[in-house]
């Protein structure tokens, strides 16, 4: 038997994978094969690999291949891994890994770029944005760096909480999106043109007074999920902030009986005036009254399928929905009966003696 592969793994740093998240010292196990991009605990077998998908300040740990592979010529997949370590790799062999796989070299260079002393300036001043991003990332050089000319190296300078003094006048709005994020300048981005930073004041609960009447409907609902104002904003023009509002679960008494069903709708989400909203004239207002497991007995004979298919789901009057005439509806109350080891035995000797 061939020995476990012993490899590498980036993560954020909250050590999380395509919002997964990992423990060291854990054995994670999927029973499907693994499929590169689709599905899979990536990996790479080269260190200096991980910085081509990963940024140069992504936590990196030793990792143990344990299942079936799939693989390619820098990154693998497999389908049950083993977090060992996490392994501490310096800032500056951090910015060489990244400056050696942008500029194509060989391995045997790279081992003598690793042991050359770390020159500063030389990858501050280099023409790869990616190299100067990977020093920004790494908090070094962020003096010059706050003047880049690339975007990206800029929004990192911000983002390491440098030069905002400078930055919030940034002529790009990632930019200065990056500088509200960090709660600087708020008193002069409340009113910037580009309404993602507008939210992004919102967020942080800054000038909620006036950014309530904001003439951008996604600004206004980002104040109502603040909990700000939903006495006013019950009343906005627009449904999507009054969706907000009942998302807040505020004012259903009055939301209950709006125009607009994507309101209604997120009222019944609501689990609230279900005994009204289940004879609703809209199909997905009636769903999500069967979703929340109200109405089942009512709901069951809906002229919708994707109401019926709701109800199926709740696992209710399945003997009735396994011979519905739409089959998606026969698929779902079915698989809700696979759910039931007694009810799905039953069914199985049904079939059987039929055949």
């Amino acid at each position: 038997m061939s020995e476990p592969i012993i490899a590498y793994k980036g993560f954020d740093k909250d050590l999380k994978c395509q919002d997964m998240q990992y423990k060291i010292g854990k054995i994670y196990e999927m029973d499907d094969r693994p499929a590169l991009c689709v599905q899979g605990y990536h990996y790479c077998n080269e260190l200096r690999n991980v910085f081509k998908f990963k940024p140069s300040n992504c936590r990196i740990c030793k990792v143990k291949v344990l299942g079936k592979v799939a693989t390619s010529n820098i990154k693998s997949c497999t389908n049950k891994i083993e977090i060992l370590e996490e392994i501490d790799v310096s800032k500056e062999d951090r910015i060489k890994y990244v400056y050696a796989n942008n500029y194509g070299l060989s391995y045997d260079e790279l081992k003598e770029l690793l042991n050359k002393e770390f020159v500063l300036n030389d990858y501050v001043n280099d023409a790869d944005p990616e190299v100067r991003l990977a020093v920004a990332e790494q908090g070094l050089g962020l003096d010059k760096l706050v003047n880049d000319k690339e975007v990206d190296v800029r929004v990192e300078v911000a983002e390491q909480g440098y030069g905002l003094d400078k930055l919030v006048d940034d002529k790009y709005w990632q930019v200065r999106l990056a500088v509200a994020k960090q709660g600087y300048g708020l008193e002069k981005l409340v009113d910037d043109e580009d309404r993602d930073i507008r939210i992004a004041v919102v967020r942080q609960g800054y000038g909620l007074d006036k950014l309530i009447d904001d003439e951008d409907y996604c600004v206004r609902g980002e104040v109502a999920r603040q909990r700000y104002g939903l006495d006013k904003l019950i009343n906005d023009e627009d449904w999507c902030v009054r969706v907000e509002v009942a998302e807040q679960g505020y004012g259903l008494e009055i939301l209950v009986n709006d125009k607009d069903y994507f309101v209604r709708r997120a009222v019944a989400e609501q689990g609230f005036g279900l005994e009204k909203l289940v004879d609703d004239e809209n199909r997905l207002v009636r769903r999500a009254v069967a979703e929340q497991g109200y109405g089942l007995d009512k709901l069951i004979n809906d002229e919708d399928p994707d109401v019926r298919r709701a109800v199926a789901k709740q696992g209710f009057g399945l003997w009735k929905l396994v011979n519905d005439e739409n089959s998606n509806v026969r698929v779902s109350a079915f698989n809700s009966l696979r759910q039931s080891p007694e009810k799905f035995a039953k069914i199985v000797d049904l079939i059987k003696e039929f055949y």
